[in-house]
């Protein structure tokens, strides 16, 4: 059998998403294993938003909004991300972040299922999932209950009462991937909705948002999609909603006319409806630049990518002797893993640092995990071998025990 090297070059060499690896502006003595919760700059974000601070506000100002069209970027990131998610481009908006896009779609949800009086929650998701839901639940003085249920128990807890299933695509934590349709079709037949986070689904894994039968959807723009720190996110509902939309949150970008100042809120159509202050142009537009590095790739292949360098990093930790230091946590199926593989480790976080200190980066979830992400745009075979023979190196040594490694930082 060829050795570990051999046959990662030979994976790089047949890699068809090699040639995509120089778009990303990575120092060269960095494995960045972490895009699952913040992706690396590429040149084309770069350019997207210093052409938007130069040739845009710094020349044209306050015009921008009309010359460059900054009042439909929203739209304009919308579009860009439905190829990547099987939406229509009218279905997608950009726009707040998670949280905030959380609680504009359960608003309306409560509003509009008032016979309904139960919001399923997954337990285990974010956290901030459960808190926007809980926050909403406060609100309406008790007419509304959450009730949080392990993932394998959402259909069987569905009956007349539900009003939604609130749920994340791929677990945070552990990768694991759930089966959206099968949860989409059981809640349907109860008459209930399904709201999904796919935080860390888009922009790595195949999508039919179509297929699977979603009603509606939010995500974010910095982790897969590598829009940058602070991206903002975006909003999916179904076309077979757009009439009837009602959250709680309103402001002045959602209304019909913005710009005829009306005293009184009557919203947009359709997913417009559902934006609230002005758009964060600079932000958008390095969103929307870094969008453009995904034309021409189809997702399937990227989620094949991403499944083939985990299956490959599983293999380099067997055949260097390590595979049993560590326990992982992710299911290695395929079709039940998302595109990071987690471990548990007593000393995790330690063993973290110092990996970080050696150039691979990956991140720590508390109590005890380490999560290696595996983006296939900027990733090679290659890379993939380097963190593993670096992570044996630092079992070996034990050096993640060092005192400076242990301290815990305000962000892990």
């Amino acid at each position: 059998m060829k050795g570990l090297l051999e046959r990662a070059q030979a994976y790089d060499k047949s890699d068809p998403l090699a040639s995509h690896q120089s778009a990303f502006c990575l120092p060269p003595s960095i494995v960045y294993l972490d895009g699952n919760s913040l992706g690396p700059v590429s040149a084309n974000a770069k350019h997207f938003l210093n052409e938007c601070v130069e040739q845009q506000w710094q020349t044209d100002l306050i015009g921008s909004w009309n010359t460059h069209q900054w009042i439909t970027m929203p739209q304009r990131v919308g579009a860009s991300l439905a190829p990547l998610l099987g939406a229509e481009p009218h279905e997608l908006i950009s726009c707040d972040s998670i949280s905030v896009n959380l609680f504009k779609l359960l608003s309306h949800i409560v509003n509009s299922c008032s016979e309904r009086d139960t919001l399923l929650v997954q337990r285990g998701n974010f956290p901030t999932d459960n808190y926007v839901a809980q926050g909403l639940a406060q609100l309406t003085s008790g007419r509304i209950t959450l009730k949080e249920v392990d993932t394998a128990d959402l259909s069987r807890h569905l009956d007349t009462r539900v009003a939604a299933v609130v749920m994340s695509q791929v677990n945070y934590k552990t990768g694991e991937r759930y089966d959206i349709a099968d949860i989409c079709e059981h809640a349907h037949r109860n008459g209930a909705l399904v709201l999904c986070d796919l935080a860390h689904s888009a922009g790595v894994l195949k999508l039919d948002l179509h297929q699977l039968k979603v009603d509606f959807a939010v995500g974010c723009g910095y982790k897969f999609l590598n829009g940058g720190p602070g991206a903002p996110g975006f909003i999916y509902v179904a076309e077979r909603h757009h009439n009837h939309l009602q959250p709680a949150l309103t402001g002045w970008m959602g209304h019909r006319s913005p710009f005829d100042f009306e005293a009184d809120y009557h919203p947009a159509h359709g997913v417009t409806g559902l934006l609230t202050g002005t758009p964060p142009i600079l932000s958008m537009a390095a969103l929307l630049g870094a969008l453009k590095d995904f034309k021409g790739c189809a997702m399937e292949n990227l989620e094949a990518k991403s499944h083939a360098l985990g299956d490959f990093f599983l293999t380099a930790l067997a055949e260097l002797g390590i595979a049993n230091q560590l326990t992982l946590i992710t299911p290695t199926e395929h079709a039940r893993r998302g595109a990071q593989l987690s471990f548990e480790h007593p000393e995790a976080y330690g063993l973290c640092q110092a990996l970080i200190e050696a150039g691979v980066i990956g991140d720590f979830r508390a109590p005890r995990i380490l999560r290696f992400g595996f983006s296939p745009l900027f990733l090679s075979f290659t890379n993939v071998l380097h963190a593993a023979e670096m992570l044996q190196r630092i079992l070996a040594s034990q050096s993640y025990r060092d005192a400076k490694y242990t301290e815990r930082k305000a962000v892990t």
